[in-house]
């Protein structure tokens, strides 16, 4: 028709609040809604970025969806083909080239995902919560068939693997890309397997040789993003190594020197493969020993020197998971299955998001840099399970959540489960009740059941004698007499004692100094004699 002839149909979106639909007892608008609820997993206040997308579509495309679900009313294969044809167009100049336009098997969906987001430089503050709030409406129809294909595929047991292979390898790769200056892509996703059927631990191994990992890494700056480097003689110093393949993997070079790292992503990515796998028995097995992964990038480590390390593994030193240990997680991890509560693509990236932010505080603060390893580790388990509450609950309609993140003190988020009713203090531990179970178990409720949760101490000995070797000179007064208190029975103990213990963590001891602060802090400390001249530098 002659432009001056035509005239703009409403769409459905600005209709819905007129339209009524027969037989049913719920208005057009309210149908909408509860169909959008139940498809992607959102809550009521959530769906005004899904109704946009879907009801500014044209009309005969919304009939063809709308007229899906009402003779289906679940979200299975059939309706997402309906979905898929419906804007096929789209969808297959969108997800072909990621081999996505199909629906993939459930174990290999994490992995394409990820190439998906990692290719389509989808950032982790941005867009990583896969919502349709794009400005181009062809990638918004694109996050609804993505979000679908998880809802659909993924089990709530899967979704530790999304920590590891979504989030982890984002983060990384998004470092790589800051360090390197270039996109580098291909080799990123080749070096750490993600085109593969990689698991979650393999991939979160291969993840820490992409960190630029040398002598000042490995010795000034040991802990970063959620690793700990730990040295030769400190490793030596660990008598029951026992547990410890659980959190530790070697980076090597082409030199043949390496590095020991303990990474709270290498525990995830264990507790997540044995969450989603039958044979529980053999995964664990597999993980009994450290294994060596190859740097991704030779040129960022160091020449040889006396901090790199050269391998000389001594076959009599045991890193097994203990029985104890081995049969609690295999029971442990069979109660996957008994996880209620489904999350969707977006509360796994508040999830993962939360976690992040929190990380980067724990190792931006003065005061944990003179902290051991084993608090550290609880300090990073703390955010992780602070993050997943915070958001397990939040999908509830739980009112009146802290958002705040432990940031010192792993304590601080242990204080907010005192606060709630579904769990009981038993032998000092906070225990969900056996009568919660029933009612709406979470991924956070699974995961805090874990057995190495708070028993740090005993299955991880000895890293509470670790910490940075930094100079003790430089610490502010507060974190000197913090860094004495953490010396166990410090209070008995004789000024050359407390000395020698610290000087195994810190650089330049005085002990003319400490003397004086040792006296104001405990007046009535041993003055056992010490033959250490009292202007004398301990220079570890």
């Amino acid at each position: 028709m002659k432009p001056e002839n035509r005239i703009d149909l409403q769409n459905l979106l600005v209709l819905k609040s007129k339209l009524v639909i027969d037989n049913i007892h719920n208005d057009f608008s309210t149908y909408v809604k509860n169909m959008i609820q139940y498809i992607f997993f959102t809550k009521t206040g959530d769906t005004s970025e899904y109704e946009y997308t879907l009801l500014t579509q044209s009309t005969r495309s919304v009939l063809q969806i709308l007229q899906a679900w009402d003779e289906m009313e679940r979200l299975n294969t059939n309706f997402i083909d309906r979905f898929k044809h419906t804007f096929y167009t789209t969808l297959k100049k969108k997800l072909e080239p990621y081999t996505l336009i199909e629906l993939p098997q459930r174990e290999k969906f994490l992995n394409l995902l990820s190439v998906y987001i990692l290719k389509e430089t989808i950032s982790r503050d941005n867009h990583l919560k896969l919502t349709p709030s794009f400005a181009k409406e062809d990638d918004n129809i694109t996050m609804l068939y993505l979000n679908m294909m998880a809802n659909h595929l993924l089990k709530p047991q899967d979704y530790l693997s999304y920590f590891i292979k979504v989030g982890y390898v984002l983060e990384q790769y998004s470092n790589v890309v800051v360090a390197s200056g270039k996109n580098e892509i291909l080799n990123f996703i080749d070096h750490i397997g993600l085109d593969n059927h990689t698991s979650a631990v393999e991939i979160s191994k291969k993840l820490l040789t992409t960190f630029k990992i040398d002598s000042n890494t490995h010795n000034t700056k040991p802990i970063f993003f959620g690793n700990l480097s730990i040295s030769k003689n400190n490793l030596k110093s660990i008598k029951n190594k026992n547990n410890l393949s659980l959190l530790m993997s070697r980076v090597y070079n082409l030199n043949g020197n390496y590095y020991n790292i303990l990474s709270i992503f290498n525990l995830i990515g264990l507790l997540a493969d044995i969450s989603n796998h039958e044979d529980i028995e053999n995964i664990l097995k597999l993980n009994n020993v450290i294994r060596d992964f190859r740097l991704y990038d030779n040129s960022t480590t160091s020449s040889k020197s006396n901090e790199e390390q050269e391998v000389d593994d001594d076959e009599n030193v045991s890193f097994n998971i203990s029985e104890e240990l081995s049969n609690s997680l295999i029971a442990w991890a069979k109660t996957s299955k008994d996880i209620k509560q489904t999350l969707s693509m977006a509360d796994l990236a508040k999830i993962w998001i939360r976690f992040v932010t929190n990380i980067n505080e724990i190792e931006n603060r003065s005061n944990n840099r003179i902290k051991n390893y084993s608090v550290i580790l609880d300090l990073y388990w703390a955010a992780f399970l602070n993050a997943l509450y915070i958001w397990c609950e939040d999908k509830k309609g739980t009112t009146g959540i802290d958002f705040k993140n432990p940031s010192e003190s792993s304590n601080f988020f242990y204080e907010k489960l005192k606060k709630d009713e579904r769990y009981e203090e038993q032998s000092g531990l906070f225990v969900l009740k056996e009568s919660e179970k029933e009612n709406g178990y979470t991924l956070f409720d699974y995961l805090y059941a874990c057995p190495i949760f708070n028993l740090t101490a005993k299955y991880f000995e000895n890293l509470s004698n670790i910490t940075s070797k930094i100079n003790f000179g430089l610490l502010s007064k507060e974190q000197q007499i913090e860094a004495i208190k953490n010396i166990q029975n410090w209070k008995t103990k004789a000024e050359g004692t407390i000395i020698t213990d610290l000087s195994k963590q810190y650089k330049n001891i005085v002990k003319r100094n400490m003397s004086a602060l040792i006296l104001e802090i405990n007046p009535k400390s041993p003055k056992k004699a010490t033959s250490i001249e009292d202007n004398k530098v301990i220079d570890s």
